[in-house]
């Protein structure tokens, strides 16, 4: 009696490694990958200050405020798809920041924290679910050392499988390229 061949079966996908709690970044979600807010949010992190409230696109949020302090530097960050409401009370400095290009946002950020009294940020950008997608990016194996910088942006397409190589979700990717330029080796490409 023949049997019919066995079907090739699919290779197991490696599964990611998760990522660590971010009280203020999208964790589930795969349309906020492209998510200009990231940038943001990556800088706050790299500045070493806290800042409390959420991302203005979650359900049943207000815009994002946030608010961080470092020694006399106060920084309030209204960040979302519009311009802001509000503002804050009492004297402060109102400096818009665009939200398009990782060193600019440090700058803008590492800027505001270093000036005494309050600075208003006002962070405009896009939500990634109006706009068209992108070609997706993916990581050339040979170039990723493996240095963890392009999950410092907490975007979700992108995965620690562990292994050789980070890895990007490319059913996920929006294409935006925000991630590109923190990649030392140069391994994530269209």
């Amino acid at each position: 009696m023949l049997h019919p061949p066995h079907p090739t079966l699919p290779e197991a996908r490696p599964r990611p490694q998760p990522r660590p709690a971010g009280d203020h970044r999208p964790q589930v979600d795969p349309a906020c990958a492209g998510c200009p807010q990231l940038l943001l949010l990556r800088a706050l992190k790299r500045a070493g200050v806290a800042a409390s409230g959420r991302l203005s696109c979650e359900p049943g949020r207000a815009p994002w405020l946030a608010d961080a302090e470092r020694g006399a530097a106060r920084v309030v960050i209204s960040a979302g798809p519009g311009e802001p409401g509000v503002a804050p009370e009492g004297p402060h400095r109102l400096e818009r920041l665009g939200l398009l290009d990782a060193a600019q946002v440090e700058a803008g950020v590492t800027a505001a924290l270093s000036r005494p009294g309050t600075t208003w940020l006002v962070a405009v950008a896009p939500c990634p679910l109006g706009l068209r997608r992108a070609v997706p990016l993916r990581v050339v194996e040979a170039r990723c050392n493996r240095c963890g910088a392009c999950l410092a942006l907490g975007c979700p397409a992108i995965e620690d499988p562990g292994g050789e190589a980070m890895s990007i979700d490319r059913a996920t990717c929006a294409g935006c390229s925000l991630c590109a330029p923190l990649c030392r080796g140069r391994a994530l490409v269209r």
